[in-house]
């Protein structure tokens, strides 16, 4: 009888053990446990733009990390260690593991072809890759892949004219082709040329944090499904069409990005600046943020002369329904948006008809940060241009706004705003006109030396106050006006009619160009209209009729103004003395319209995230517990038989 009741406990037991496992994992959070995810699978869903493996550049610090060595030698390579091969002269990387490259390929591949779960780490130290009709870096599969540019080194991928067939059946369309996600970082230095294609294409995420960049695309220079980051790197675009282009978000954290050529420089659905200095030179929209249904190259497979595959027309197909449905339900317009927080931003664009700097089909919100943009004052212009149809609005409670366009269909920030602003239209100016801003005892608050002609300028400062007077001057022409609401607007002019015919002005529209060691100089002309040129590239070229370049302007940062002028390009380098300004908090922007951003969804930092567990992972620990309770059943089940 004793051992029958101890066979009754030992069931007993086990039920109360199995439920309390069950018990614990179901309500582990409550109870202070955490659930580590990894923030570098592609599965992860949470708001962390950035992990601690996208930001180790220098990950053979780590003690005993076995690193596979590839040596590159003309047609073929040699490897020391495991996990990769050559074939064809390609090298292939089979495994999870740390690979360092250095060395020339004539015309070959790096080719990553691993499990799908697989974290891949490849350093190149001094790599020259030339691949005729194929991506220099291609990754099949694998679940992420960091490519990290080694200390002090230099790096050139370059592509042929055209692809193979196999290639574009595959979907490569970049000179680094990725069906996963991309991580860049490390210090050295990488060059990117693609005579066809993308620069840098990824059905995924492109994440950058670190190195000295230099992509060129007679796309996209940057073409993304999913989204893109970028911080602490310095990132040179040129592209025959878009700068960077994504289905999905952008995030700019800091660093330093110019977009030296495009047609559009920023696309995607949700566009964040939160620091950093940002110049973008572009012939069409400088930053638009729109639903992904309407990009024209969704799926990265329309470049080459519009060709797309089955696969993905079923793909933009379903995509289609999916945003349908959207729409149906909700408003999709709420997860539209630019926001700048932080950093300096200049947008500048000539020659574009039609053409807006910041474009959003839904908002726009500046809580921070320096922003100037310049476009002409021909045409339909906008400097700002918001999805108001859709209820789509401006917004600004912080940073510093000298907004140039034309006027005839110009806007300004809402009324619902929390800083103040005013809009000026005057009659056209010329390209190099200053537009100014000073207070009734004569203190300059802004002031910028404008590129382009322009025929409506938009201020915004921390500094404007409502009840006070103001000055403003834009070249010649001057008005005074007392802010008595939010959003003023003053001036009046037949800009309207004026602004379809000849930009006014004569600005010099010259640009960069590159000589044949690949440094970039100041063509005559002086600064770039419209975007750079490299020498036998597509743009207008150096003219032997431009008008001389302009004196330098100096700076003039005292109470609170931007600098004078445009700023210089230095040898490809951004600007030095570009105000910047620390991201800020979220504001609430009165009255009833939420922010479309909050403080979740901008969670930068890269910790290891704790959350509760999934549905699917109770599930399996329901099940493992249920498997654990009938094993001790089964057990005490032999144990009574036995010793009866």
């Amino acid at each position: 009888m004793s051992k029958n009741r101890n066979t009754d406990r030992i069931c007993i037991l086990v039920l109360i053990l199995t439920l309390l496992v069950t018990i614990l994992f179901m309500n582990g959070t409550k109870l202070g446990l955490q659930v580590i995810e990894d923030q570098d699978a592609e599965s992860y869903t949470g708001t962390t733009y950035f992990t601690n493996n996208d930001l180790d550049g220098d990950w053979n610090a780590e003690s005993g990390t076995t690193v596979t060595a590839i040596t590159l030698d003309g047609d073929t390579a040699s490897v020391s260690g495991s996990g990769a091969y050559v074939l064809d002269g390609s090298v292939y990387i089979i495994q999870s593991g740390f690979y360092e490259i250095s060395g020339s390929l004539e015309d070959g591949s790096i080719i990553v072809d691993a499990a799908d779960y697989s974290k891949v780490w490849i350093r190149l130290n001094g790599v020259d890759i030339y691949r005729e009709d194929d991506a220099c870096i291609r990754v099949d599969q694998a679940d992420k892949v960091f490519l990290t540019l080694a200390e002090v080194s230099t790096n050139t991928l370059t592509s042929g004219s055209a692809y193979s067939e196999e290639a574009l059946a595959d979907g490569t369309d970049g000179v680094i082709y990725a069906h996963d996600d991309l991580t860049i970082n490390g210090s050295g230095s990488l060059t990117v040329t693609a005579a066809c294609g993308h620069g840098i294409s990824v059905n995924d995420e492109l994440v950058i944090t670190g190195g000295t960049i230099d992509v060129t695309g007679a796309e996209d220079a940057i073409h993304t499904n999913d989204g893109f980051c970028l911080t602490g790197a310095s990132l040179t675009l040129y592209a025959g069409d878009d700068g960077i282009t994504t289905d999905g978000h952008v995030y700019i954290e800091s660093g330093t990005l110019l977009i030296a050529e495009s047609a559009e420089g920023i696309e995607g659905q949700t566009i964040d600046i939160a620091g950093g200095e940002v110049t973008i030179c572009s012939s069409d929209d400088g930053i638009n943020a729109r639903d992904s249904s309407e990009s024209g190259d969704m799926f990265g497979g329309m470049g080459r002369g519009g060709e797309v595959s089955a696969d993905e027309n079923v793909e933009a197909e379903a995509s289609a329904e999916n945003t349908d449905a959207d729409d149906s339900a909700d408003d999709a317009e709420s997860d539209i948006y630019i926001r700048i927080s932080g950093g300096s931003l200049t947008i500048l664009c000539q020659n574009g008809r039609d053409a807006d700097g910041l474009d959003s089909n839904g908002d726009v919100y500046i809580t921070g940060g320096t922003v100037l943009i310049s476009l002409n004052g021909d045409g339909s212009n906008c400097a700002i241009d918001v999805g108001s149809e859709s209820g789509g609005a401006a917004y600004i409670s912080g940073g510093t706004v000298i907004a140039c366009g034309g006027s005839s269909m110009a806007e300004s920030f809402s009324e619902d705003s929390e800083q103040l602003s005013v809009m000026y239209t005057v009659s056209a100016t010329a390209a190099g006109d200053t537009a100014s801003l000073t207070d009734a005892e004569g203190n300059t608050l802004l002031t910028w030396d404008v590129p382009n002609s322009f025929t409506s300028v938009v201020f915004s400062s921390p500094d404007l106050a409502t009840g006070e007077t103001y000055t403003l001057a834009a070249g010649e022409q001057t008005s005074e006006v007392t802010l008595e609401t939010v959003s003023t607007r003053v001036g009046t002019s037949d800009a309207g009619m004026a602004s379809m015919g000849i930009p006014q002005g004569d600005f010099p529209q010259g640009g960069f160009s590159r000589d044949e060691s690949g440094q970039e100089e100041l063509s005559e002309g002086g600064f770039p209209q419209g975007g750079f040129h490299r020498g036998g590239r597509r743009g207008a070229g150096t003219q032997d009729d431009a008008a001389e370049t302009p004196e330098d302007p100096e700076e003039s940062l005292e109470g609170g103004a931007v600098p004078e002028g445009p700023p210089e390009f230095e040898d490809g380098e951004m600007p030095e003395g570009m105000p910047s300004t620390d991201g800020e908090e979220a504001p609430s922007f009165g009255g009833s319209r939420p922010d479309a951003v909050t403080e979740e969804t901008l969670n930068t930092e890269a910790v290891e995230t704790a959350s509760a567990a999934d549905p699917a992972q109770i599930a399996l620990l329901t099940g493992v517990s249920a498997i654990i309770l009938l094993a001790g059943i089964v057990i005490a089940g032999k144990y009574r038989s036995f010793s009866v």
